[in-house]
């Protein structure tokens, strides 16, 4: 899980600590737990509700699970008044109380409007706070919204597989288009023979970590001649693993040992070259669970 922090912006649709009387710029006054030294106007009367506009999400954000409106308040007499944080998420008000303690100076007061917004509910919330008793001369200083929320993981696609080099290696690509909300801790390529293979397989690479978004590519080692393989680029980081599409290819490459070809000798000579066209191959013998073997074999003797 990932936070933000999200400070206000501007006045809200309640101004009960008449914040913008005599300045305009007053409620900035909750920016920042500056002891409000230079906003000594901004006090909190019997009752009165003040929220604030406040900054967006940022961009990365999926999915939203707690919103904790926090005030953070300065007691200027005796009284322990009753300071009640809230918000207004969706068109709706709601608040919980708290009461400062006889030795404190400053508290924090803190209420959670739950999860499960949607991100334009919270980018649209108003966040602040109210007082149920006579508190004259205490100051809010500083009002900031703390949201839980689920990033985004990496994004990926798979390239083609190339350079199917002879024996049992093939050379898998892919592209990571985006990091996502927190560092790619691995990146790679699977496969196996079904389609959208996962890193729970064995049949995996992993490059490690990726700083930077761009190709890469990666080794597949023991493959089978004449199977049809599924393979996906894939890139891990503290949000989650994302894949790209599946690719296929099928494995099909033979190895010929060249035996037993008979030639006339005025064919050759050390000058020329030689050339041999192979047509309607078969292997001349295929035992359970083995390759079959094709076998030509070229003799001649160079001319003197």
């Amino acid at each position: 899980m990932l936070t933000v922090t999200l400070l206000p912006k501007g006045q809200g649709s309640n101004n009960g600590w008449n914040l913008l009387a005599g300045a305009a710029t007053k409620w900035e006054a909750c920016l920042t737990n500056d002891g409000d030294t230079s906003y000594s106007g901004v006090s909190w009367p019997t009752d009165g509700t003040q929220t604030f506009t406040m900054d967006s999400l940022p961009s990365d954000v999926v999915s939203i699970t707690d919103v904790t409106v926090y005030i953070i308040c300065r007691r200027n007499n005796n009284s322990l008044g009753n300071f009640r944080p809230g918000g207004i998420i969706n068109g709706v008000y709601s608040q919980s109380g708290s009461q400062f303690s006889s030795s404190q100076a400053y508290a924090t007061f803190s209420y959670s409007l739950g999860g499960g917004h949607t991100i334009d509910q919270v980018n649209a919330m108003e966040a602040g706070g109210d007082l149920t008793s006579n508190f004259w001369g205490s100051l809010c200083t500083q009002v900031y919204v703390i949201v839980t929320y689920v990033g985004s993981p990496p994004t990926v696609t798979t390239q083609n597989v190339l350079a199917i080099a002879p024996g049992t290696t093939a050379t898998a690509y892919g592209n990571i288009t985006n990091l996502g909300s927190t560092a790619v801790t691995a990146h790679g390529h699977v496969w196996d023979t079904l389609p959208n293979p996962t890193t729970a397989l064995s049949t995996k690479t992993d490059n490690g970590a990726a700083a930077t978004t761009g190709p890469f590519s990666s080794a597949m080692n023991n493959l089978k001649r004449g199977v049809t393989y599924y393979v996906r680029a894939y890139a891990t980081n503290g949000e989650g693993t994302s894949y790209g599409g599946d690719v296929t290819f099928s494995y099909n490459s033979i190895r010929l040992d060249v035996k037993n070809l008979n030639l006339q000798y005025g064919d050759l000579d050390k000058t020329k070259e030689l050339h041999v066209v192979l047509r309607n191959l078969s292997p001349t013998s295929k035992s359970s669970g083995t390759d079959g073997v094709v076998t030509i074999e070229i003799k001649y003797e160079p001319a003197s």
